[in-house]
């Protein structure tokens, strides 16, 4: 192979090319490993090695996701996290970026806990859709929760202080411990078989991962989910996120957070329904000021001061209008009989010319069958001859030698006998 025929890479499209591969075949892995060599610096991204026996890795981990862990990184710490392979161009060296940190005993809880999420969030238990808007001025409120810790205590305060009318109805629950999220569960169902509350509370203060584990229950979020009355989760601090929370209607960051989702603030509600009577009396006021303006504008107008003068002048313009009309209508009239005379002598005319040319068809007709009529052709010398039978003979060749026959004339007939018949070289 010659050397012409084979690619030539410079160094950042090789480093380019292994950064491609690298984060397309290890987008997300979870790694253990012990803390080395560890660097905050003060723009709070977090550089530092993973190592076991054999190797170690440089890791990454940026300001926005290191804020978010709720334990203190040290060197020698066995941790578990997870992120994405990549590589630093400028360098060449591949590196681990971290998107999340846990101490490595908390590390297979976790494991279980995002199987479970992402499970759940497949089946749909985390669909938008299905969350249940809570009620704008809850009556009744349920809480499910210890009866012994803060969070009842200030669940109680921040809603006697907002809202002192809504009614509290607390059902005690464990939220710590092997039997915590059935002992939850029931809570729910009972408040919904009871029915005659508005919305649901659960939650605890903050713990540990193991402390909180009872609101990663599977169960526990069906029944969240199936509940007919909306529910809000808080649990932990405002870093924390159970499977409970993604369950929930509404996640709080806080139980006191929880308490001001849960109730308007009655003194805000009172100074707004303050601030819009005002606000109404204002705009009434201005409305009535701005009216009277006008009306005392109109009041002031030539027809308001003298309603005689322009009663006078409609009347007038009326009366102009009458005679206006009225002289309208007589031509209208005149026109119309003159068309109608113009039609009627034309009519007329039209008639006598049609009359006197029947007439004169018929004097014609008259004088056609005056000259056709028999009577008058006998007056002339002419005879009609018929047989015995009463037949016109028109030939010699109809009669008969000896028969008899009469002939009539214009004025009498006479009886003869045939003697004899010539017929004429034309009748043959």
């Amino acid at each position: 192979m010659k050397l012409s025929d084979q690619t030539i890479l410079t160094i950042t499209q090789l480093n380019h090319q292994v950064k491609f591969q690298l984060e397309r075949q290890f987008k997300h892995v979870w790694v253990e490993g012990e803390i080395s060599n560890s660097k905050k610096y003060p723009s709070g991204h977090y550089y530092f090695s993973l190592k076991d026996e054999r190797s170690e890795i440089n890791c990454v981990m940026f300001a926005n996701d290191f804020s978010g862990i709720d334990f203190q990184p040290v060197q020698g710490l066995k941790v578990l996290v997870s992120g994405n392979v990549s590589l630093y161009l400028p360098r060449g060296q591949y590196q681990l970026v971290v998107r999340n940190m846990y101490p490595a005993g908390q590390g297979a809880l976790w494991l279980a806990y995002e199987r479970l999420k992402k499970r759940l969030e497949a089946e749909g238990l985390f669909d938008p859709s299905l969350k249940r808007s809570l009620p704008e001025f809850p009556a009744r409120i349920g809480i499910v929760t210890s009866s012994s810790g803060s969070v009842l205590r200030d669940i109680i305060n921040v809603i006697s202080r907002r809202a002192p009318q809504v009614e509290l109805l607390l059902r005690p629950a464990l939220v710590q411990g092997r039997e915590a999220s059935t002992d939850i569960a029931a809570g729910i169902d009972e408040l919904n078989e009871y029915g005659k509350v508005d919305l649901i509370i659960i939650g605890r203060g903050g713990g540990s991962l193991e402390d909180l584990w009872c609101f990663n229950d599977e169960q526990l979020a069906y029944t969240i989910r199936r509940s007919e009355i909306p529910i809000i989760s808080a649990v932990g601090h405002e870093s924390d996120f159970t499977i409970a929370d993604f369950a929930a209607d509404q996640r709080a960051p806080t139980p006191s957070a929880a308490a001001e989702l849960a109730v308007p603030d009655m003194k805000e509600l009172v100074q707004r329904m303050d601030y819009l009577q005002n606000r109404l009396i204002s705009l009434t006021k201005n409305h009535i000021s701005t009216n009277k303006i006008r009306i005392n504008a109109l009041i002031r107008r030539h027809g308001f001061r003298r309603p005689a003068f322009i009663l006078e002048k409609l009347q007038d313009r009326l009366g102009t209008i009458k005679l206006q009309l009225k002289d309208h209508l007589r031509q209208n009239l005149e026109r119309h009989q003159l068309n109608l005379n113009i039609l009627s002598d034309k009519l007329i005319n039209s008639m006598n010319i049609r009359y006197k040319s029947t007439a004169q068809q018929v004097d014609a007709l008259n004088q056609l069958l005056q000259s056709l009529n028999p009577a008058n052709v006998m007056h002339r010398g002419f005879a009609i001859v018929f047989n015995d039978a009463g037949e016109v003979i028109t030939s010699p060749k109809k009669l008969t030698i000896g028969e008899d026959i009469n002939v009539k004339f214009s004025r009498g007939k006479l009886l003869a006998n045939v003697k004899k018949i010539v017929i004429n070289e034309n009748e043959e």
